[in-house]
């Protein structure tokens, strides 16, 4: 679990919201209709009349991260209550290496194997990844929908398949999103913050039905910043909404705290 140790905080935020299957050609019209810069309290994208309604879900995944020459794949279960927590159990060869608690006061998690509690306060996570980052996000985020949503697109490009939108966010970078017409989801993501040289790319597929709406089953997300490069892949197995759930997350003493 070394490996990932770094980016467990990345790897919960991440963890549910990009997506890769198949390479796609796009075509736009040349012409793209230019919306302005007006912010607005609230923006909603094609793919937010599509995600699924729920309380209470549940997932089972297998992610496999990539960096700095190492590969690491392990299994992931997820529980979630809408609007109010994240629950995660991560383990590799059958062993639980971690468990994750995600809230609106930030995200902790258990490290078993080095006997540790950690938890980044939101505020930290939001200022170390360079996002306007609240919970709200963070559920958007694994729900497969664009996270920031309180600033219209500056131009907005279409055509029989597609819709584009560009927007320049006020934290320096540049997103481009992508739907697909046909289903409205969201199927590829691009941010780039030129200054401090920092790109993320995202793809979605293998969108399925879960209750009401789609949820895509299949996401990779690359992160490039200066020299370093970070990847991961997953593919979820299992995605059920369903009836009130448990929250196991047990903090004792031989756990050593660290903050952040």
């Amino acid at each position: 679990m070394h490996l990932i140790k770094r980016y467990y905080p990345f790897i919960f935020i991440i963890l549910l919201s990009f997506s890769c299957k198949k390479k796609v050609k796009l075509s736009f019209e040349e012409t793209p209709i230019v919306v302005g810069e007006k912010e607005i309290v609230d923006v909603v994208s094609p793919a937010d009349s599509v995600a699924p309604d729920f309380r209470f879900l549940k997932a089972k995944l297998r992610a496999t991260v990539q960096h700095s020459g190492g590969v690491q794949t392990f299994n992931g279960n997820m529980r979630w209550e809408k609007g109010e927590k994240i629950w995660m159990s991560m383990s590799l060869f059958g062993i639980e290496g971690v468990r994750a608690w995600i809230d609106s006061s930030g995200v902790q998690w258990i490290d078993r194997i080095n006997g540790e509690h950690h938890f980044l306060p939101m505020d930290k996570l939001a200022s170390k990844i360079n996002m306007n980052l609240d919970f709200a996000a963070i559920e958007r985020l694994f729900l497969g929908l664009p996270a920031m949503k309180d600033t219209l697109p500056t131009e907005v490009t279409t055509s029989d398949q597609w819709i584009k939108w560009v927007t320049n966010h006020k934290n320096g970078f540049r997103s481009t999103a992508i739907f697909n017409r046909i289903n409205n989801m969201l199927v590829e993501y691009n941010a780039n913050n030129a200054i401090e040289n920092r790109h993320l790319s995202a793809k979605y597929s293998d969108a399925r039905a879960v209750g009401n709406g789609w949820f895509p089953f299949e996401r990779m997300v690359t992160i490039d910043e200066n020299s370093s490069n970070f990847k991961m892949q997953m593919k979820f197995s299992e995605v059920v909404i369903s009836e009130e759930l448990s929250f196991p997350f047990e903090i004792t003493n031989k756990y050593k705290k660290v903050e952040y």
